[in-house]
């Protein structure tokens, strides 16, 4: 197996974009790229993912992000969080 350095940044940026979502959605206030604070934390992260998406194809095709299993796989999770996150996290805070 061959260490792709454009494989390793978009799993970088798409686990930072993911960890930075979370802590969005939890609310905690936490440094990112665009300040103290939840919205600032959930920019960075959507900023992450574009940043993520730009470098999947640099010097490909544009259909060629579409072949990138690891965007898509942590895009996946990303919008499965997004959707469901606030939620779980008010249920398992009042399950204390």
């Amino acid at each position: 197996m061959r260490f792709s350095s454009v494989d390793f940044l978009v799993g970088f940026f798409m686990a930072n974009a993911i960890a930075h979502l979370v802590l969005g959605l939890m609310k905690v206030r936490f440094f990112a790229g665009f300040g103290y604070g939840s919205r600032a934390n959930i920019g960075y992260s959507i900023c992450n993912i574009a940043l993520a998406g730009a470098i999947a194809s640099i010097g490909n095709e544009p259909a060629a992000l579409l072949e990138n299993a690891m965007f898509w796989g942590a895009l996946t999770l990303y919008v499965i969080y997004a959707i469901t996150g606030r939620t779980l996290y008010r249920r398992w805070r009042t399950a204390d």
